[in-house]
């Protein structure tokens, strides 16, 4: 384990405030003082960095206050793997720099709902990945570096008119399939790192492909695909046309994902999920128009978000496209 100004600076190139690295010297202490405390987590980091680590492992050793913390110390201890490895691999070192931070985002929201600093398993998990290589960021969005579409449909195009239909089974013999479960695709991520401006998400997309292009050649997408609360249809009628989210749903093809949603989390909080959504402040026109849908009994899910590789130019320049026919989970 590296020593605790070692660790401070990771922090601190993470984005995370001197205050908010403080809080974790205790439990630093607590591993480093202690041999077969230090032995557990070196095992674990060395899981983490081979995406072995399990939640459960660490339970019987850490308190449910202490293993937050233990959990950002794992991540912040990955850093210097993080930096060789995209060394090793010619990546630009700025996409680096872009999604180090992504941490700091999941810190403020661990403060937020539960009152100290760390990271909660599911969040964890997600930051191996990051550190790992298995998720860059270019720009306002984030992607897997591989990933297999696995929905249980196909994507079908009528080569005579260009039409697109999602579907179990192929429409006619007429029809091509343009992606089917098992097939690579570029997975997307919409970081809550603030407003979801669409030109910024187009330029992403954008980079996206050059990087592919460049750094992983062989990686035979066949599409762009996207699965997030913000992909919820319904979500157009309570948010104004012009809306960001609006238009970030016109990409591609939309459809209806699973009738569970991070909604409530995301837009208000572990308190809004615990006590309903009128226990917390509504400081946004989201949030105001949100909670009128709750209260009327409206209920969210999550959506989904195809745009075939021939289609990503038409995207990044601004064609909005309206969910493709078929199957009902796209319509």
């Amino acid at each position: 384990m590296e020593s605790w100004q070692i660790i401070h600076s990771y922090g601190e190139k993470c984005g995370l405030s001197h205050e908010q690295i403080e809080e974790l010297h205790d439990c630093f202490d607590r591993v480093e003082g202690n041999p077969h405390t230090r032995m557990i987590f070196e095992r674990s980091l060395e899981r983490s960095r081979n995406h072995q680590i399990t939640p459960t492992e660490l339970e019987e050793h850490f308190s449910p206050y202490e293993l937050p913390r233990v959990y950002l110390l794992l991540i912040l201890s990955l850093f210097p793997m993080a930096e060789a490895l995209y060394r090793e691999r010619h990546w630009p070192m700025s996409m680096w720099e872009e999604i180090r931070t992504d941490v700091a985002i999941w810190v403020a929201h661990q403060q937020e709902n539960y009152g100290f600093v760390g990271l909660q398993w599911r969040i964890f998990s997600w930051e191996v990945g990051v550190f790992t290589g298995k998720t860059v960021q270019l720009g306002r969005l984030q992607c897997n570096t591989s990933y297999t579409f696995e929905e249980p449909f196909s994507v079908y195009r009528n080569p005579a008119d260009g039409a697109v239909r999602l579907a179990e089974q192929s429409p006619g013999s007429s029809w091509t399939c343009e992606l089917a479960p098992g097939d690579p695709v570029i997975n997307l991520h919409i970081p809550a790192s603030g407003g979801m401006d669409i030109d910024a998400c187009r330029q992403s997309i954008r980079r996206m492909t050059e990087f592919f292009a460049h750094f992983l050649p062989d990686y035979n997408y066949r599409a762009f695909f996207c699965e997030s609360w913000l992909l919820d249809r319904q979500l157009q009628d309570l948010l104004p046309p012009h809306s960001n989210i609006v238009r970030f749903q016109q990409l591609g093809h939309l459809f209806d994902h699973s009738p569970e949603s991070e909604t409530i989390w995301r837009v208000f909080g572990e308190k809004g999920v615990r006590e309903g959504v009128n226990a917390v402040s509504h400081r946004t026109s989201m949030q105001k128009s949100l909670a009128e849908f709750v209260n009327r009994g409206g209920k969210f899910h999550s959506g989904g978000l195809i745009i075939l590789r021939d289609e990503v130019d038409s995207a990044i320049l601004d064609a909005p496209r309206q969910g493709a026919t078929g199957q009902s989970r796209s319509e």
